[in-house]
């Protein structure tokens, strides 16, 4: 089963510390920044869009490769986030997906860092707990 994740992660790392654990805990994964992605994903089974949240979305980069992403009908999707809140708004994502005929079959959600002038928010996270949930989560998506 080919398998591949895509990530955005912002200035505090906080997807790319999600993806990092996945990575290193799961064999036979593809692993690329949304920058240097390659856009024909036809021949993948699975697929990881992973983001943070900015302005309750995914960020512009990660929806814009979404858009321009060449998929088969029927591909199995998986949405990861992280957010200060820890909440998904994976609703703008979703709405692409939707128009491109995949089956989003699984998503994890993690609270992560965000500093922003003097408002500090969900100090600590990923935590070590949040890093080993998203682990479960994406093996639980990859025997679906």
């Amino acid at each position: 089963m080919k398998t591949i994740i895509i990530y955005f992660s912002g200035k505090q790392k906080n997807t790319y510390k999600i993806i990092e654990s996945i990575n290193t805990s799961i064999d036979n994964i593809e692993v690329y920044p949304v920058s240097s992605a390659p856009t024909d994903l036809r021949s993948y089974d699975k697929i990881c869009f992973a983001s943070g949240i900015y302005k309750f979305k995914f960020a512009k980069p990660m929806l814009s490769f979404i858009e321009s992403a060449k998929l088969s009908p029927n591909q199995e999707i998986f949405l990861l986030s992280t957010s200060n809140s820890g909440l998904s708004f994976f609703g703008n994502a979703k709405k692409i997906l939707k128009g491109k005929n995949v089956n989003v079959i699984g998503g994890f959600t993690s609270k992560g860092y965000t500093e922003r002038g003097k408002i500090k928010a969900s100090k600590g996270h990923p935590t070590t707990q949040d890093k080993n949930n998203s682990v479960i989560a994406f093996k639980n998506f990859m025997s679906a």
